[in-house]
C-alpha cells in the first residue's frame, strides 16, 4: 500500500525530527559544548567590528583646516578673516 496514512506521516515526521536532533547534538559536541551564536549575537559582533574599523579610519584621517569667520560691519554676513565680502567691504584682518 503506497497511499498516505496518518501513521505514515507521523512516523516520517518523527524520523525527521529525530535525525535533526541527532545532528544538532553532534554539532554541539564538535563545537565543544558551546551554542551557536544567534542572529542577534552575530549582528552585534559585526556592528562592533564595523564601529572599530570606522573609528580607526577616523583617527588616521587628517583633520580639515579651520577658518576664522568675522562679521561684516556693513551687511552682517560672516566672511573669512582677511577676505572681501559680497557687499564690497574688504576685511583688513583687524
Amino acid at each position: 500500500m503506497l497511499g498516505f496514512s496518518l501513521t505514515k506521516l507521523l512516523f516520517t515526521a518523527a524520523v525527521v525530527i529525530l535525525v535533526w536532533m541527532v545532528f544538532k547534538h553532534a554539532g554541539r559536541i564538535l563545537r565543544g559544548g558551546q551554542q551557536a551564536p544567534s542572529r542577534v549575537d552575530r549582528a552585534r559582533r559585526a556592528a562592533e567590528e564595523m564601529t572599530r574599523a570606522r573609528a580607526s579610519q577616523a583617527q588616521s584621517a587628517p583633520e580639515p583646516p579651520t577658518v576664522e569667520l568675522v562679521s561684516c560691519p556693513q551687511c552682517g554676513n560672516y566672511i573669512a578673516q582677511g577676505s572681501a565680502c559680497s557687499c564690497g567691504y574688504k576685511d583688513r584682518g583687524r
